[in-house]
């Protein structure tokens, strides 16, 4: 019996080396592809892309220091910018001085976001990435909340179909903006004819106006709206399809590309519940 709950144990230590180390090798890639993940930034410039964003208690982001393997989790608590230097042992764990140990920046950010557990405040609010452009300053969309582009029925073409909804149908289409732009292909989303009372315009609208709010890598981008009969959606063409008929056609689809799948899902999840109500 000994025997055997020493072979247990042995085989439960192996499982638990082998986790901590996939979740090292995964961490350590991960986190450069989330929202509060800034990259190479200098203090300075956290300091700045925050006071743009808007300051409040809990607003965070991670920069990458200039020392290997260090990190600083910058976070908001009554009108300050505090940095809090997040360094790797001989074991590659992140931790504050005299902190707890993690496996990576997912872990911190996850834990810190729970309970403060010797900061100045917990993380609850994300200072995005996507919403800055190169020297600190906030892209325009982050500034203004524009309606989408007006475009015109003559700068689509429109081609096979690609699915259909209960508003309408969706199919496959050219954009040839009449500004010089470069055309591209796309996919409009187009009212039914039967379907263009009041109600069923207003919620076609409604939808184009947040659409057009949304800048993001994992969304599909709004080009703009035809508003002439039939109303149409212009929107960035998702070439490989729904994502659940995807990956039902490819049941063997490597696990790791769905992790990354589900934390993208996750990072748009986010990215909407920071722009309020009119996402929901």
């Amino acid at each position: 019996v000994d025997f055997v709950v020493s072979q247990e144990h042995q085989v439960n230590d192996a499982l638990l080396k082998r986790r901590s180390a996939f979740e090292q090798l995964v961490g350590g890639i991960l986190h450069r592809k989330q929202l509060w993940f800034h990259g190479p930034i200098t203090r300075d410039e956290s300091e700045y892309r925050i006071r743009n964003y808007g300051v409040r208690d809990g607003l965070f982001l991670v920069r990458e220091r200039t020392q290997v393997n260090s990190f600083a989790l910058c976070v908001v608590f009554r009108s300050e910018v505090y940095h809090y230097l997040l360094d790797m042992n001989n074991l590659g764990q992140l931790s504050i001085e005299n902190g707890r140990k993690f496996e990576n920046l997912l872990q911190v950010v996850d834990h810190y976001s729970r309970t403060p557990d010797g900061l100045l405040c917990a993380l609850n609010d994300v200072c995005p990435v996507t919403v800055f452009e190169e020297g600190g300053h906030l892209r325009e969309q982050a500034r203004v909340k524009h309606g989408p582009r007006r475009i015109e029925s003559s700068e689509i073409e429109v081609f096979d179909s690609l699915g259909a909804g209960t508003f309408g149908a969706v199919r496959a289409a050219v954009y040839k903006p009449k500004n010089g732009e470069p055309q591209v292909e796309c996919a409009v989303k187009c009212l039914k004819t039967d379907n263009q009372g009041t109600n069923e315009r207003s919620e076609i609208l409604r939808e184009a106006d947040a659409m057009a709010m949304l800048d993001h890598p994992y969304i599909v981008r709004l080009y703009g709206i035809v508003v002439t009969t039939p109303i149409m959606l212009v929107m960035e063409i998702a070439s490989l399809g729904p994502l659940n008929k995807f990956l039902r056609k490819h049941p063997n689809f490597p696990h790791v590309k769905i992790i990354d799948m589900v934390l993208q899902i996750a990072q748009v999840c986010l990215f909407c519940s920071l722009l309020g109500n009119d996402m929901t």
